[in-house]
């Protein structure tokens, strides 16, 4: 039986505060059904339903930003699950950030077992070079509503 999960995508739709004021961010969720896989309104989001991120950044300055990193949690009634953009680095607790193949993740026992995509708890994406004046960009993930 499938159960509506109130604001879980309101939840997901965070991200974080830009480094630099010059840049203002944006995000869209799309919400994926599950069964028939066509988008579908967010307020009919389901236990199972895929989600899709779209993080945006814009340099609304007259000058040139540098190396600028976008950091974004994965909302805790989501799981990660790929196909994401941009190659993010990853972590399992908000602090270490790796590759997937780099992380561990802790067990109920308190043992550490190699990370797997549903660990992910939050991503950074290192926007690389120069964003010119008025320039745009996005990068995007995919999750999946526990």
């Amino acid at each position: 039986m499938s159960k509506i999960i109130p604001g879980a995508v309101a939840l997901m739709a965070l991200v974080a505060a830009p480094a630099a004021a010059q840049i203002v961010l944006g995000n869209s969720v799309t919400v994926i059904d599950r069964v028939s896989g066509q988008p579908k309104p967010a307020t009919q989001a389901f236990r199972g339903d895929g989600v899709v991120y779209v993080l945006t950044y814009r340099n609304t300055s007259d000058q040139r930003i540098i190396n600028y990193t976008i950091n974004h949690g994965v909302a805790p009634t989501a799981e990660f699950i790929g196909e994401e953009t941009g190659a993010p680095l990853y972590s399992t607790d908000g602090t270490n950030f790796a590759p997937l193949e780099q992380l561990v993740a802790r067990n109920r026992d308190g043992s550490t077992r190699a990370a797997v995509r549903g660990d992910v708890k939050h991503m950074r994406w290192k926007i690389p070079g120069i964003i010119e004046p008025g320039a745009a960009g996005e990068v995007r993930y995919k999750a999946r509503l526990r």
